[in-house]
């Protein structure tokens, strides 16, 4: 019995050994990973997933926002477009020559058409937003009206060439509010003002009328409405109808030749020659002769107000 008694007594012996090292190594294994689990950020992952998430949102955040309505930033335009200027004096006074000439005898004929009141309107804008809904600007715009002429003759023989070649050039701060925007579009109103220059090339070859290039400097401005379309990357696509106001009392040369009998500054002026119909022509005239005969010669003014419509492109700097 003694043999089979010790082989029991070591069976147990090496079971109860056995699951005490099982034991222990459970409670190692449980205990590591409790350490590891409170561990704020083992090998520092979940730091560098978070960043990696983070980066990525903010950066279709952005994607999303930036648009021509930014509100930070500049922009540059350059525009191009159909201008329609008043030019009351000019239009009449250059009509009226040709009338009064024709109507003086059946023997007169004239080439060439009428006065022109169309254009072309070119400008630069630079500017920088505000906010989302505004901005200022600094613009650049030259007006140059189509010109008009016209020859008189007499049989054969031509008596006057007659030419007129009118425009506009302006320097003027821009300020524009938009009334409806989108992420894409925008519809704004505008309103400028500033310095302008107004410049006319007139000549009449013949019967000593005389000519040469009159100027004149005064303030005027513009108000309009406008539409802002984006074409991606910054670009963007604008159309504009801006209404201006420039007009200049009198236009003169100090070396302009005008009608004999007088000396001084020239200017260009409407005055009275005694025709058929009583018309006032456009002529120079010194500034001697107007004083001496106010009701038959006066200032012709220079009527440069009117209505643009431009299209344009805009890059917007963010």
């Amino acid at each position: 019995m003694k043999p089979l008694f010790r082989l029991a007594a070591l069976f147990v012996l090496i079971f109860g050994l056995r699951n005490s090292t099982q034991a222990g190594s459970l409670e190692g294994n449980t205990e590591t990973f409790q350490n590891y689990a409170s561990s704020p950020d083992p090998s520092g992952f979940l730091q560098f997933a978070k960043a990696v998430h983070s980066t990525r949102h903010v950066a279709e955040d952005t994607s999303q926002t930036v648009s021509l309505l930014d509100g930070s930033g500049t922009f540059a335009e350059f525009y191009t477009g159909y201008d329609y200027s008043i030019l009351g004096d000019l239009s009449t006074g250059f009509n009226n020559f040709k009338s009064e000439f024709l109507a003086s005898s059946s023997a007169y004929s004239a080439t060439g058409g009428g006065f022109q009141n169309s254009g072309i309107q070119t400008g630069v804008i630079y500017g920088i937003h505000l906010d989302p809904s505004s901005s200022l600007a600094l613009e650049f715009s030259n007006v140059m009206t189509f010109p008009s002429d016209y020859s008189i003759s007499g049989g054969s023989t031509v008596l006057y060439n007659t030419s007129l070649a009118p425009s506009l050039f302006s320097v003027s701060a821009d300020y524009s509010l938009n009334l409806i925007q989108a992420g894409s579009s925008r519809t704004y109103v505008a309103v400028s003002g500033g310095y302008y220059h107004g410049t006319v090339a007139y000549n009449n070859n013949g019967g000593g009328y005389g000519g040469g290039t009159f100027t004149g400097d005064n303030i005027g401005g513009t108000l309009g409405i406008g539409e802002e379309v984006s074409l991606g990357s910054g670009f963007g696509f604008n159309f504009s109808l801006p209404g201006r106001y420039a007009y200049f009392s009198q236009v003169s040369s100090t070396t302009a030749v005008g009608l004999s009998g007088g000396t001084g500054t020239t200017y260009l002026c409407l005055a009275g020659i005694g025709g058929p119909n009583n018309l006032k022509i456009l002529v120079p005239a010194s500034s001697s002769l107007i004083s001496k005969n106010p009701s038959l010669v006066s200032y012709a003014g220079l009527d440069y107000s009117g209505l643009d419509a431009h299209a344009a492109v805009e890059y917007h700097f963010f």
